[in-house]
């Protein structure tokens, strides 16, 4: 029935706005997902009025039909049923021209500049069949009727399948109106009628309107044919416009008694001597290098009305033919000088004004390489930064190149454009050493010019798109393993980096690069006055809050000492973050015998991640910690601590009442040390939070977790757990013991390969909760490097959250990133969304799932709402006057709210100068 083609999107998935966001909350900067096997013809702005890139995908079409082409009809799915609703509403357009479209589970472009193009009835002279799933959840079937609409006469057919349900297609009418196609194509017939056509377009007025109207009746007239035909059959263009009847066949003679006629209309004669448009005009194929007549008549006009030519003219070309023609047009004139060797200056200066076009235009291209938007800039920046910016045309393809020839003429007019846009100034000053330099450096600059925009240009061409699809291989994650697979994956051995934690490979530094710091400490200075104003040293920073900061700044086992000792002179640090330093047994004898010797120390946070601290060190600081009273949180993560180190932990818990937060993720306990550490908890009714992610933990400690919360009356309000191997049956061992539990506000069960089972566990024992505020079920960093998988609740078990959320009276955050969720369980999750007004936060990103657009607007409407809603009641609750609050002052306080539920206060205590810069 027909040949198909296949375009590839020019653009590959690129994460903006709240999604990318998203994605480096979810993954870190250094760890995102490969997203390039997703293509794309456009990336929408946030509030879908803006379709970034668009134009390349368009420059990347009208090469295809060029290459590949012409076709006589176009066939898309989803966003390229929309983009084909695009290009039947622009067609035809360059090399873009065809017969009918086949569009299924399309959507009306919401772009503002197709807004007149998406009007009722407004797409004429294409047959089109528009095909929808009533049951397609992504892209709801009045967004396709609406797109439909768009046509005239428009075929509409439906199926019972959802969105991506080709098997239940109507494949017997998509080949029935193929048929049908192929009988109007071969039966159609040539329009020529020339009075008709004149009739048609009386209203031109400019010369461009003319040639507009010549151009597309001349490709209509190549669309009557089958597209088998079109690059065989030459159909010479007709005029349309003339303000009188000529003759073609006699162009010469009219330009030489140019006087009889009007300009326009030898011009217009002149663009009919031409074989294509929008492309580059072919050199006629002889033995006797003859010039096309487009040029020949072009420069004869030229000769006789120069002025008019350069001014009203020249400039054109590119625009209805193609760049290369202006180097076409430069050739013929330098083969034509000898024929009227008495218009030598009439000539040059033709040829200087090709050179000048060319090389502002190329000029005017470099410009937009060099300033498109940062792709690590955020939706905000991109869209001011590309708000109002064109793809760049095609002249660098097309524009002559420096050969080694020097006498060669396309040599000549390459160097003349380069000398042109990188002028060489005080010529006559300088030896001709100087002379040869400075055009060597404009050729070079010329060089590097084209070679930078036809790079950019290459990326958007049929060829190199093709190649970049062959080479990208999906990644599949957790939810494409089975059941089975999955519950193999959890009993597998734990991987090293969980048996094994060990802190960054780092060097330590030298005394004297800590000599400024010390300084300071030991001389009691003051800490920094603003709260966006750090102190910065060659090592170190003292940040407000009394944050001394030493994150991988790597102090080592020589450091910690003279560190230790300067810090008791200086009454401004009171919290010590020396992440990744690798101090060792040395640095925990330190810090042991600086909180025993130092009672009244102002450090009530050791953030000592990363230190090498084995059972031996930590046996060390927990001595040290049995009975203090001023160190309230103890940050341990990726130390070696092992089973054999928590026993040295428990029995610092069981004596001292002061410590509020402890943090052991990454630190090889195993299920053997949490059940040492939830035996220590039933003697301490101080500690608040626990973290212990990335631990290899699996439904052993679940069960160790359950008999703590059963049997003791928990005074945990957060407990980290994320990273483990839990799966279902462990989580399922949790949510029962939570049930007995009053007084947790924060619960984190990311990447814990949690299914429908645990989450509906999870729901059954949280749904009455008294105290839950947060609820993490999505994904933690580095998931896949610490042999993790993600969680797989689906889209049943995002019928379970919602059904949680529906009742919450507490719960503010939820996040599910990266849970397999389609769009089913999305609307099932809004839906819920609508009966709630407290849930502030509610994270949906998916991994490898397409999501409506407008469900995802409205949930982030109605999360926006809570919060200013959350705002307002505050507000209202501490002033006494609440007529004059507007609705940006309650978002404001809500947004603030809301951040102190996901980044509560004993996590703001730590952030890091360095692991934020």
């Amino acid at each position: 029935i027909a040949t198909f083609y296949y375009a590839n999107a020019p653009l590959s998935y690129d994460p903006t706005g709240d999604v990318k966001e998203q994605l480096l909350a979810a993954f870190g900067d250094g760890n995102m997902p490969e997203t390039g096997y997703q293509r794309q013809w456009w990336n929408a702005s946030k509030d879908s009025k803006t379709y970034h890139h668009l134009d390349v995908s368009l420059h990347y079409i009208d090469k295809l039909f060029k290459s590949e082409g012409p076709f006589d009809g176009v066939l898309g799915f989803a966003q390229g049923a929309s983009l084909g609703g695009i290009l039947c509403g622009l067609q035809p357009f360059g090399n873009v021209s065809f017969n009918f479209a086949i569009l299924i589970s399309g959507f009306a472009s919401r772009a503002d500049c197709h807004e007149q193009l998406m009007q009722p009835n407004s797409i004429k002279n294409v047959s089109s069949l528009h095909i929808y799933g009533v049951n397609d959840v992504l892209i709801n079937n009045d967004r396709t009727l609406k797109l439909a609409a768009a046509f005239e006469n428009p075929l509409i057919v439906s199926h019972p399948g959802g969105h991506f349900t080709p098997n239940t297609w109507p494949n017997k009418t998509i080949k029935q109106f193929l048929l049908e196609q192929q009988t109007y194509l071969s039966n159609k017939k040539d329009v020529t009628n020339h009075d008709d056509i004149t009739l048609q377009f009386h209203s031109l007025n400019t010369f461009e309107e003319k040639l507009e109207a010549t151009i597309l009746f001349h490709q209509k007239q190549l669309s009557n044919l089958p597209a088998t035909e079109r690059k065989q059959k030459k159909i010479s263009a007709i005029p349309i416009g003339l303000s009188k009847s000529i003759d073609q066949l006699n162009t010469e003679n009219i330009i030489e008694n140019i006087d009889n006629y009007l300009l326009d209309d030898i011009m217009l004669l002149i663009w009919c001597q031409r074989t294509t448009f929008h492309n580059i005009e072919p050199k006629i194929d002889d033995d006797k290098n003859t010039i096309p007549l487009f040029f020949r008549y072009l420069i004869l006009l030229y000769l006789k009305k120069p002025n008019e030519i350069l001014s009203l003219y020249l400039n054109i070309i590119p625009k209805y033919g193609s760049w290369g023609d202006l180097k076409t047009l430069y050739l013929s004139v330098c083969q034509m000088q000898n024929e009227f060797s008495t218009e030598k200056i009439l000539m040059e200066n033709l040829k200087a004004a090709c050179v000048k076009i060319l090389g502002d235009q190329l000029k005017h291209d470099h410009r937009i390489v060099l300033n498109q938007p940062d792709e690590s800039a955020n939706e905000q920046e991109e869209q001011m930064s590309i708000k109002n910016q064109e793809w760049i045309s095609n002249c660098a393809k097309e524009a002559p190149r420096i050969g080694n020839s020097r006498y060669n003429q396309s040599t000549i007019m390459a160097k003349e454009i380069a000398k042109y846009i990188q002028p060489i100034i005080n010529i006559t000053d300088k030896s001709e050493k100087q002379l040869n330099a400075d055009k060597g450096y404009s050729y070079q600059s010329y060089k590097r010019l084209i070679s930078t925009v036809c790079h950019v240009l290459e990326k958007a061409s049929p060829s190199f798109v093709n190649e970049q699809v062959r080479l990208r291989t999906r990644r599949d994650r957790a939810f494409r393993y089975t059941k089975e697979q999955r519950e193999q994956l959890l009993n597998a051995p734990p991987s090293n980096y969980i048996t094994n934690p060990e802190p960054e490979p780092v060097v330590p530094c030298s005394l004297e690069e800590l000599q400024p710091l010390l300084e300071h400490l030991i001389l009691n200075k003051p800490g920094p006055s603003d709260d966006n104003q750090s102190i910065v040293f060659s090592r170190g920073t003292i940040m407000t809050g009394g944050r001394l900061d030493l994150c991988k700044q790597v102090v080592g086992p020589k450091g910690i000492q003279p560190l230790l000792n300067a810090m008791k002179n200086s009454s401004v640090v009171n919290r010590l973050l020396l992440g990744n330093n690798i101090v060792g047994l040395p640095g925990a004898q330190a810090i042991s015998d600086y909180i025993h010797l130092n009672t009244n120390s102002n450090i009530d946070t050791w953030y000592i991640a990363g230190n090498n601290f084995d059972s031996e060190c930590i046996s060390l600081i927990c001595d040290a910690l049995a009975t203090d009273t001023n160190v309230k949180a103890l940050w341990l993560k990726r130390n070696p601590i092992l089973a054999t180190g928590v026993v040295h932990i428990a029995r610092m818990l069981t004596t001292n009442h002061y410590l509020q937060t402890l943090d052991l993720l990454n630190t090889g306990l195993l299920d053997e040390g949490c059940e040492i550490l939830f035996n220590s908890l039933k003697s301490n009714n101080t500690l608040k939070h626990l973290y212990i992610d990335t631990n290899g933990l699996t439904v052993k400690s679940g069960q160790n977790m359950r008999l703590y919360f059963e049997q003791h009356d928990n005074q945990l309000e957060s407990l980290y757990l994320s990273c483990n191997a839990l799966g279902d049956a462990g989580t399922c061992e949790i949510a029962a013991g939570l049930k007995h539990d009053k007084h947790l506000k924060r619960l984190g069960l990311a990447s814990n390969c949690i299914g429908f089972d645990g989450a509906r566990a999870l729901v059954d024992a949280l749904i009455n909760h008294p105290s839950l505020e947060q609820l993490n079920l999505g994904y933690m960093k580095a998931t896949i490097l610490l042999g993790g998988l993600d969680n797989v609740i689906g889209d049943e078990g995002a019928e379970e959250i919602s059904r949680l959320i529906r009742s919450i009276k507490c719960i503010r955050s939820i996040d599910l990133t990266f849970n397999g969720i389609s769009q089913r369980g999305l609307m099932k999750l809004r839906d819920a969304l609508k009966e709630n007004r407290i849930l502030t936060t509610l994270k949906v990103l998916q991994f490898g799932q397409v999501h409506n657009e407008i469900t995802k607007e409205e949930i982030n409407t109605m999360i926006e709402q809570n919060k200013i809603e959350w705002g307002k009641q505050v507000l209202t609750h501490d002033s006494n006057n609440t007529s004059s609050l507007t609705r940006t002052e309650c978002l404001q306080k809500g947004q603030q709210l809301n951040d102190e539920i996901n980044f509560p206060k004993h996590v703001m205590e730590i952030i890091s100068y360095y692991r934020t810069h």
